[in-house]
């Protein structure tokens, strides 16, 4: 029988099977490499798979990224500090320290508005989430209660200042601030839910 589908290896064109010759001598060397988990044919002795290298500077990097980003300023400059002492000479300093300059130079910002405008309700209660970041309670719920004073609707305000007063032991305050949040703005389901929460507490 002819035709291209019923061609015999003898049939094809010398010039294939030289090609074919070629390729293979290439492919040997190959062949008898040790693969990653498999046997090495000469000795019988498995290969381990190549280790994987985990940046540890480059992972604590994204972790202080992340911090930042969620607004979790005090860890995040403590996180900054640790990386800067365990890896004085990564490649990922200069942008863990472009952190730490941005979030020192959020918080002033806050700062600076509050002193350019001290009547302005939005200026003090940007400045009360930042120092409560940072830890400091007290302040907080003063910049809240100030912001209050200057804008008494303001329900965001009064849904914070009722959370900072709770972690301050003060579950009555937190109840009436978190409700007034709720009634400000019906339509926060996370005001709805802190409230449902508060009361249950208040009747443990």
């Amino acid at each position: 029988m002819t035709g291209p589908e019923m061609m015999t290896r003898s049939a094809r064109h010398p010039a294939v099977k030289h090609a074919e010759k070629h390729i293979l001598l290439l492919l040997l060397p190959l062949l008898s490499l040790p693969l990653p988990g498999r046997v090495n044919a000469q000795n019988g002795v498995p290969v381990p798979p190549p280790a994987i290298q985990v940046d540890k500077a480059e992972q604590d990097y994204r972790f202080i990224l992340g911090l930042v980003k969620d607004g979790l300023y005090p860890t995040a400059l403590d996180q900054i500090r640790q990386f800067l002492e365990a890896h004085p000479a990564s490649r990922w300093v200069e942008e863990v320290k472009l952190l730490n300059a941005e979030v020192h130079f959020i918080q002033e910002e806050y700062r600076q508005a509050v002193r350019l405008r001290p009547e302005f309700a939005r200026a003090r209660y940007n400045l009360g989430l930042a120092l409560e970041r940072q830890g400091d309670l007290d302040a907080a719920v003063n910049e809240y209660t100030q912001a209050i004073r200057m804008k008494p609707d303001y329900a965001a305000a009064h849904f914070s200042l009722g959370k900072a007063v709770e972690k301050k032991g003060n579950l009555p305050d937190a109840l009436a601030h978190v409700r007034t949040a709720w009634e400000l703005d019906p339509k926060n389901l996370e005001c709805l839910k802190e409230y449902e929460r508060l009361l249950k507490v208040s009747h443990q």
